[in-house]
């Protein structure tokens, strides 16, 4: 009996979600396939979680990671060994990169209103958008007029100059928060 959860094999494991995001809960272990102790034993696991290689202070039956412990661009592991009561097996190692969160939705107002013939249309930015990350961001804008793309002067990222509209027409605007590596939805 001496070592025999030393003997069997380790559990395979991975992490979900396998691209976190900053914004995400936990980090979850899931197995694939448990360990097996070979003479029956009841196993058990211990956990222990690093980010870029520095220890994480967790407890060593955690086998979730929560939210905020690691940034963008840094890689979280865990190490996973089994344990029968009495001794340690092997252990199992599983590793996830936490990738770029999208920024949220800035919230906007079109001004005026309710515009007439000789306004100058402006979008007013109420609330940026939030980026978890802390990306700088910049926004895109899209204005459309009857539904396509207007072409000519007096149009700019956040204004459409009198001069450009028409009675009867109808414009709308689309604007996106971009972090660079992603972006928001409109």
């Amino acid at each position: 009996h001496l070592d025999d959860i030393a003997d069997s094999r380790p559990a395979r494991v991975h992490l979900v979600p396998g691209r976190p995001t900053v914004g995400d809960v936990v980090i979850k272990v899931v197995f694939d396939k448990p360990a097996r102790d070979v003479d029956g034993d009841q196993v058990s696991y211990r956990y222990r979680w690093s980010v870029d290689g520095r220890e994480v202070n967790l407890l060593s039956s955690a086998s979730s990671f929560p939210a905020g412990l690691a940034r963008k661009g840094e890689k979280v592991s865990v190490k996973v060994t089994s344990h029968d009561g009495e001794d340690s097996g092997a252990s199992s190692v599983a590793e996830v990169t936490v990738v770029n969160t999208p920024p949220g939705q800035p919230r906007l107002e079109l001004v005026p209103a309710r515009p007439v013939t000789g306004d100058r249309l402006l979008v007013r930015l109420l609330a940026a958008a939030e980026d978890v990350d802390g990306d700088s961001l910049v926004y895109r804008t899209t204005w459309r007029v009857d539904g396509k793309r207007p072409s000519g002067k007096g149009v700019s990222a956040f204004s459409v100059a009198p001069a450009a509209t028409a009675r009867g027409q109808k414009w709308a605007v689309t604007v996106v928060a971009s972090a660079g590596q992603a972006e928001g939805r409109p």
